[in-house]
């Protein structure tokens, strides 16, 4: 900054003035200095890099691919360039290209924990869910201080039915991340997938310490509540669930569920057939309205709720493995 009070267009000075605001994460003032020391006629990869990267972090994503573009033919044995034209396709939804910018980042850098979870990413995106797991793994042997690495991981063991797996990797997040909600979440899902519903009572009522009226959880806690035969504690659990939110499929499907349990069929059928309006493809609600049905000895409707069962079941059979439960969103890391 001195330099430039004296000699203002001074080429490396606004070059080393943009690189430091780039650094620092400030690309507004990053940008003009790195286009002003273009001008000047600096041109590096540097330049071109920290501009492609100035314009992503601004939304500027033709501009950022152009610039990257440039930065990669500079130096065409630089991985990150690559990561970030695969993150411009991926916003594209071109995800096919996307995984081929990603793959050609990873041979030039094995150790390259973002762009290894990307094609993680890219593969679960497609039910390639076996495939993904190598990615995932890699990723987070590589860099261990992401909470999503450990959650996308987890999740994809849990997906092929690899329960105790699954509660490996959720149990080390909740080491790592033991104020973190969803962490302890995940580790119930799985504990609860195992039957092992102490363990699941015990992480839930954790998540719900750290964010209460969590309905996901609540919801959850209710249903592990009722299997251990605490119905009473578990109606009271989801109903607080419903009152947060009436149109949460889980309250209101496991709410029905537990009602039938307790042979009061007319109020769990309001509550199943709400359910079903939430979510009409899910086969289960189907059967515990079918169950319900029957028992009030409504005949006709039954029979169409078990039509209906089996062929939502078949189709769900037939279809690539998928979990409602794990919800984990979060945008990707730079490198």
């Amino acid at each position: 900054e001195t330099v430039l009070k004296k000699v203002p267009n001074h080429p490396q000075s606004t070059l080393n003035l943009g690189l430091q605001y780039a650094t620092r994460g400030d690309y507004t003032r990053a940008l003009p200095l790195l286009e002003r020391a273009r001008q000047l006629g600096v041109e590096s990869f540097q330049v071109r890099y920290n501009l492609g990267l100035a314009f992503y972090n601004l939304k500027r994503y033709d501009e950022a691919f152009a610039n990257l573009q440039s930065a990669s033919t500079l130096a065409p044995t630089s991985a990150d360039p690559l990561y970030y034209l695969g993150l411009i396709y991926w916003s594209r939804h071109e995800d096919e290209t996307a995984a081929e910018f990603w793959d050609r980042a990873v041979h030039l850098r094995p150790n390259f924990p973002e762009a290894n979870f990307m094609l993680g990413e890219a593969l679960r995106k497609n039910h390639r869910t076996e495939a993904s797991v190598e990615f995932y793994k890699r990723a987070l042997d590589q860099d261990a201080s992401k909470f999503v690495y450990y959650a996308r991981l987890g999740g994809a063991y849990f997906l092929l039915g690899q329960h105790e797996l699954s509660l490996d990797i959720f149990r080390r997040a909740t080491e790592r991340f033991p104020q973190t909600a969803e962490a302890h979440y995940f580790v119930g899902i799985a504990a609860r997938a195992r039957a092992d519903y102490a363990l699941a009572e015990s992480e839930f009522r954790k998540s719900l310490a750290l964010r209460p009226g969590n309905v996901d959880a609540l919801a959850q806690l209710g249903f592990i509540v009722g299997e251990l035969g605490r119905y009473v504690e578990a109606e009271k659990i989801l109903r607080d669930a419903l009152a947060i939110n009436e149109k949460h499929f889980y309250a209101n499907y496991d709410l029905g569920r537990l009602l039938v349990k307790s042979k009061r069929y007319e109020d769990a059928l309001a509550l199943l057939r709400h359910a079903a309006t939430l979510k009409p493809r899910n086969p289960s609600v189907h059967y515990q309205l079918f169950i319900a049905l029957s028992r009030l000895r409504q005949k006709e409707a039954a029979d169409r709720e078990l039509a209906t069962f089996k062929q939502l079941d078949e189709e769900r059979k037939s279809q690539p493995n998928e979990t409602e439960d794990l919800q984990i969103e979060e945008p990707p890391g730079r490198p």
